[in-house]
């Protein structure tokens, strides 16, 4: 994956002080605007699952979007509700050797 990356020809960084921001103020349909992650480029050009994954967790009823994290070792979702996120859970348990709600907080997380 870091091979892979160019960046040189990435974006700038985004500001983590926005995240903070949001998170502070409970803004999470603006937090989820900002997910970003520069890895997920050259791990879904090798991984097209790991993409795929992405894609349906986003596409989930409730989800405020979905994003890799580090360098491709989970996707996690951020969910509407912890009862959505357990439906999530649910319907993912059976394809994937880690799949989990929090129940901490209003984030769901399926892990692959």
């Amino acid at each position: 994956v870091y091979q892979n990356i160019n960046l040189s020809l990435t974006q700038p960084q985004k500001d983590v002080t926005i995240l903070v921001r949001h998170l502070r103020n409970g803004q999470v349909l603006d937090l989820t605007a900002q997910l970003y992650n520069r890895l997920e480029v050259p791990v879904f050009s090798r991984y097209p699952a790991v993409a795929e994954l992405k894609i349906r967790l986003a596409g989930c009823p409730g989800s405020y979007g979905a994003l890799m994290s580090g360098s491709g070792a989970t996707v996690f979702a951020l969910m509407q509700s912890e009862s959505k996120a357990s439906r999530v859970v649910s319907n993912f348990k059976a394809e994937f050797a880690f799949c989990t709600a929090t129940t901490t907080s209003r984030i769901g997380l399926c892990i692959s």
